[in-house]
């Protein structure tokens, strides 16, 4: 028999080992140089979490300077920021409904932001009209502890209410919770030794009370009956009254020993006079006890740490466990521990049982309330630390590798989605939708019963996004690494997901990019013969579309992105190559057959399940628009109804996307000039019911003009001339319609058309490190949920992204 060796909890800021000063001395120079090249690399958006890990894989040269640093301004904390109970707001610890039946926000406008406070860390509690969420802000190396603050805000403005921000309140993981006219939170994160519980008036924020414990307080409390229920890190778990004593001082009901209940960090729930909640690293198992003793009525040890909340549905208690944490995939960690096995020398044996110890793995048990047997498991390959969220005859959590799940309640997959990141926080149910957030910052909404999205949106810059999303009032509250706390989504009709972008590229959804991307996959893969990308691709709802020539054929291809590695969906072969970008709506996509020599062009009308052709019809090809790596003919756009295009050279049309009739048919010949002929120019633009387009000379000198017209008749509105040549289709944003000019936009009116001024482009270009095993970008580059597509000259199709663990 051998035993693994017991290993320092899991650092993931700054692990601490003290050297001799001596050695400090000897390395200064080297540590001076060493940081100094850092510095900016920590205040960069991202930056500070990789020189976490960075820190760590240096340990033995960063170690030394950091406990001497940390030393003096604060002393040496025993450990730092480990893995952490899932952040909750909620009644039942949990991002939930908090109105229970409601509309779901299914329209994914930003209704407003508070930005006040940079980064919220904490999921916001729902009472009333008024939000409540805790803050971490200037956390760093020389302030580890950072500023905390609780603050209350108006749910329907974002208006700020009260604030509790005492100046030695630190940087805050807990999440509020409101029961009757009280607000209790948990302070600090995990270097903190000395975090406290704090009870605050609802109405005005002020303090009733705080009690201070022996260690740090990242778990959410639950309440029940007058009692507070919480767990404190390595100080154990306490029950304290809501009612302070005579003094005004808090009541210790009863404390469980840290020494007995190791790393309590799940944040627990209260049912029918039992308080269960788990423990983390080194503990490793789901507790019973009493609720008003705190007697320990059975204890069941898992494999791996619980640090999510627990649920009970159906008589049942479901637990989630697994390896890796907030800031480690299970990859990460095994990783690490195997590491430092090998720095002590460890036996091949040792190695091995921690290669199985550590797996990258996750697991849901279903525990029976009265025998306290499992009933099943469910395993995924990554940690769960987000709630699992019941629902009628189902259940739904993510985990860490990437998916969203639907189980059955005997533990079989209902539905199940890939995000392709990582998820750490819990989901949100409304009535016919649920609502996830990934690791990196994108929010979701899917279908509660297919998991099918509905809706996306990219929560800023910025990394450890481990707010829960609040589903209250019609509108989404989550909390954000740098843009404070965000309210989204309203009702509405859902968006039919729609790509009008054509030969644009660009960073779709404006999620952050990566710095350092890798290749995630290639199309086709190196044994199947290369194919010659042909027009820009088309990403619409969960699939890219590939125009290309392949072996002397010319043809659309429909990839799916929801695998790991993108598999075939269909293939439909032309006769002509298709050289203008794709474009498509809902279930229904539009390509343009033909060389961009040709005046006459197919215009054909495909179904997104099979690729078969709906309808086609002959359009014409318009004087094209320099627009970067293909400068292919264009003209085609869509909305959810309707196709527009030009029909001859002067000629504006609309088609019913349906059935493919003729709508109107709009000549454009002397707009807005004295000169016999205007051509078309480019592609035109639809927001609205308003469609945009541009018309040139077709000869001689002359100003383009951009002209306004009903989408719905074809009837014009306006039409002006531009000072500069556009670049690109035009761009509506709100009560504006912005012309590209290469650098810059020129903003006009979109009443009257009446110029107002010039804007910077604010769009950051996408500029992916070359890599030379793949070729050069031939198609533009385009971006969506922090992964980058394009065509190369090598005959390939690219995906880049961060890298997977």
């Amino acid at each position: 028999m051998f035993h693994l060796p017991d290993f320092p909890p899991i650092l993931a800021v700054f692990p601490v080992l003290v050297g001799p000063l001596q050695t400090l001395l000897a390395l200064l120079p080297a540590i001076l140089i060493g940081v100094g090249s850092m510095l900016f690399a920590v205040f960069k958006p991202g930056g500070f979490v990789k020189l976490l890990r960075f820190c760590w894989r240096q340990r033995l040269f960063f170690g030394t300077v950091v406990a001497v640093l940390m030393a003096w301004q604060y002393g040496v904390p025993s450990r730092l920021f480990s893995a952490s109970s899932s952040p909750s707001g909620s009644l039942d610890g949990r991002g939930s409904n908090a109105e229970g039946v409601a509309v779901d926000p299914t329209v994914p406008d930003r209704i407003w932001s508070n930005r006040r406070d940079r980064t919220v860390l904490s999921t916001p509690a729902v009472t009333g009209d008024q939000m409540i969420f805790s803050t971490a802000t200037d956390i760093g190396p020389f302030s580890p502890t950072g500023r905390g603050a609780i603050v209350c805000v108006d749910a329907h403005s974002g208006r700020e209410i009260w604030r509790y921000a005492p100046d030695n309140y630190r940087a805050t993981f807990s999440s509020p919770v409101v029961w009757q006219n009280v607000v209790i939170c948990g302070e600090g994160l995990h270097q903190v030794e000395d975090a406290r519980v704090t009870c605050l008036d609802l109405q005005t924020g002020q303090r009733r009370w705080e009690f201070r414990t022996k260690s740090h307080v990242e778990a959410t409390a639950a309440i029940a009956d007058g009692r507070v229920f919480i767990g404190a890190g390595g100080d154990g778990f306490y029950c304290l009254a809501v009612e302070p004593d005579t003094n005004g001082q808090p009541r210790v009901l009863w404390h469980l020993n840290g020494s007995d209940f190791v790393d309590c960090e799940s944040s627990p729930i209260v049912r029918d006079g039992v308080v269960y909640f788990g423990l983390g690293e080194g503990g490793a198992a789901v507790c019973a006890v009493q609720a008003e003793t705190g007697h320990l009525l059975w204890k069941l040890t898992t494999p791996y740490p619980v640090f999510a909340t627990p649920t009970i549905a159906d008589g049942k208690l479901l637990i989630a466990t697994g390896n890796g944490n907030y800031v480690q995939s299970a990859a990460d960690l095994l990783a690490m521990k195997l590491q430092a096995l090998r720095d002590d020398d460890a036996t091949a044996e040792q190695l091995a049982a921690a290669s199985e110890r550590y797996k990258p793995v996750g697991e849901v048990w279903c525990i029976d309330l009265v025998s306290h047997a499992v009933d099943w498991k469910f395993t995924t390959s990554d940690a769960i630390l987000g709630a699992i969220v019941p629902t009628v005859g189902s259940i739904h959590f993510g985990s860490r590798d990437g998916h969203m799940y639907c189980l059955s309640m005997t533990g079989n997959v209902k539905a199940k989605f890939n995000l392709h990141e990582p998820i750490i926080a819990s989901p949100a149910m409304g009535t016919k939708h649920v609502y996830c957030s990934t690791a990196s910052g994108h929010l979701y909404c899917l279908d509660k019963t297919t998991l099918k999205p509905v809706w996306d949106r990219s929560l800023g810059p910025g990394e450890m996004f481990s707010s829960s999303p609040v589903v209250a009032h019609g509108h989404v509250y989550i909390g954000t690494a740098q843009q404070g706390l965000a309210c989204l989504g309203r009702p509405g009709d859902p968006e039919v997901p729609t790509w009008v972008r054509g030969d644009r590229g660009g960073n779709v959804d404006g999620s952050p990019v990566v710095e350092q991307p890798v290749i995630l996959w290639q199309y086709p893969p190196a044994e199947v013969s290369a194919v010659e990308v042909t027009a820009p691709l088309m990403l619409l709802d969960q699939a890219l579309y590939v125009a290309a020539k392949q072996e002397e054929r010319f043809k659309l291809v429909r990839l799916n992105l929801q695998d790991d590695v993108p598999a075939v969906n269909w293939s439909q072969a032309f006769e002509e190559p298709l050289e203008i970008a794709p474009i498509g709506c809902g279930d229904r996509i539009c390509v343009v057959e033909g060389r961009a020599s040709s005046t006459i062009l197919k215009l054909h009308c495909l179904s997104t399940l099979d690729g078969r052709s709906l309808w086609g019809t002959t359009i014409a090809a318009p004087t094209a628009l320099t627009l970067g790596l293909m400068v292919p003919r264009a003209g085609v756009t869509l909305d959810a109804h309707r196709i527009y295009t030009w029909t001859g050279e002067d000629r504006l049309g609309c088609f019913d996307l349906v059935t493919g009739k003729t709508i109107w048919d709009q000549s454009t010949r002397g707009v807005g000039t004295s000169l016999p002929q205007m051509r078309g120019r480019g592609t035109p633009t639809v927001a609205h019911d308003l469609l945009f387009s541009y018309v040139g000379p077709a000869t001689g000198t002359g100003s383009t003009i951009l002209m306004a017209q009903d989408a719905a008749t074809g009837q014009f509105l306006w039409k002006t001339p531009l000072q500069q040549e556009p670049s690109a289709s035009p761009i509506l944003e709100e009560t504006q319609i912005l012309v590209p000019c290469h650098e810059q936009f020129a903003v006009h009116r979109i009443t009257d058309g009446v110029f107002v001024e010039t804007r910077p482009n604010p769009e950051v270009p996408l500029n992916p490190a070359p890599f030379d095993e793949v070729g050069k970008p031939v198609s533009p580059l385009v971006s969506r949920r922090s992964r980058i597509y394009y065509g190369t000259d090598r005959g390939r199709i690219v995906c880049l992204g961060a890298a997977q663990p």
